[in-house]
């Protein structure tokens, strides 16, 4: 017998953690909003981000940062190397002020031949005064603006969350920024979060919020952020929406996801049509064939940038920085939210539907017509996968 307190797939109902809970799936919302937060912040901001531009959307955060830092805010900002690079644009911003600045693995004339520089921070994470905390998909930048590039502006995912449980995200946030003081391009940062914490994470514990965070920057973290995704899809019983810029997931996932459209679940992706990582569109590509084959909807987001990473599982959802690929699984740090919320997944599904309503859905019989050049390229991109 189920207990009352399990859904028909036999996960947990969560307890409950914040109030306030706020999506965001255009920049500029994002943008006003973190920039207002910014200026009621009284005791610290931590701002990390794989990609910060200092264009005018990114001037706009760094003069709201600089002001917080003249009040007495500790302001620390981390950047990854490569994402944000050439750095110095930025951090002439914060030098001689008492902001913080740091660069994740710093990109030099020799930094390329150590072992470990393909592994890059691709989190983003701010948190302000540890009671507001926002995770998504987000740089910070102009390509997120419609204010900025109108109908070429990138479609991206972001959530605030208000007084919830931000243990990790904070004790996750000051380990990485203690590696990256220490410059070492080696293994990943040790993490002192606990598997009695994590285990309290999963969506099958009786104690699991309805909103919880989970970064994979250490070996076990990292173990355990494939460990939910895997059962999450077995268990499904409805529907496994995958929205994903770059879509290569590994041979166990695709055997997962056909399996599960076999047994009647709903099955569909979304991933970009037009790509910044022209090969990492390849290589997904070569996956098509037998996605198709077994009934699962495959949609190509059009006219701009895709750049959103949301799972939808049954009555659950996952936003934040990690794609559906091997770089994120297997070599970048990454942090999301999983969500279990009725209103919250409501307006995820919603969104959902407005982005298929913006893509192209890919037919199988035409998919079966495309050029041998294009099947060869997908094929020799796919043999890159686990660097893309």
């Amino acid at each position: 017998m189920r207990h009352p307190d399990q859904n028909r797939s036999g996960i947990q109902t969560p307890v409950a953690t914040s109030q306030r809970v706020k999506l965001y799936w255009e920049g500029d919302e994002f943008f006003q909003d973190l920039i207002r937060d910014i200026g009621r912040a009284r005791i610290s901001i931590c701002l990390e981000s794989y990609i910060f531009h200092s264009d005018q959307t990114g001037e706009r955060v760094i003069q709201a940062l600089l002001q917080a830092a003249r009040r007495g805010v500790r302001i620390r900002v981390l950047v990854d190397g490569v994402g944000s690079f050439p750095p110095w644009n930025l951090r002439r911003h914060f030098k001689s002020t008492t902001a913080a600045f740091r660069i994740f693995k710093p990109v030099g004339l020799l930094t390329a031949f150590k072992s470990g520089f393909h592994r890059r921070n691709h989190r983003k994470l701010i948190l302000i005064d540890d009671s507001v905390a926002y995770t998504g998909g987000m740089n910070i930048g102009d390509e997120l603006s419609q204010a900025v590039r109108g109908d070429r502006r990138w479609r991206d995912n972001m959530m605030r969350v208000e007084d919830g449980d931000f243990y990790l995200l904070k004790q996750s946030f000051d380990e990485i920024w203690t590696y990256a003081g220490k410059k070492s391009f080696g293994l990943m940062p040790r993490s002192r979060i606990s598997r009695k914490y994590l285990r309290k994470l999963s969506p099958f514990s009786p104690h699991c919020p309805d909103i919880f965070f989970l970064s994979n920057h250490s070996r076990a973290l990292r173990r355990a952020q494939r460990h939910l995704l895997i059962q999450l899809i077995k268990r499904a019983r409805d529907r496994i929406y995958i929205g994903s810029a770059y879509f290569i997931p590994a041979r166990s996932i695709l055997w997962l996801l056909r399996r599960k459209a076999a047994q009647g679940v709903d099955v569909r992706i979304i991933t970009a049509g037009r790509s910044d990582v022209w090969l990492a569109r390849q290589a997904g590509r070569s996956t098509y064939g037998r996605l198709l084959k077994h009934g699962i909807r495959i949609f190509e987001f059009k006219d701009r940038m895709f750049h959103a990473k949301m799972t939808i599982i049954d009555d659950r959802f996952m936003v934040g920085s990690t794609n559906m690929d091997y770089r994120s699984f297997l070599h970048n740090l990454e942090v999301d939210a999983w969500v279990c919320r009725k209103d919250s997944v409501q307006a995820a599904v919603e969104q959902w539907h407005i982005d298929e309503s913006e893509s192209e859905r890919v037919h199988r019989m035409r998919w079966k017509k495309r050029s041998i050049l294009e099947k060869l390229l997908e094929k020799i991109a796919f043999l890159l996968r686990f660097y893309l």
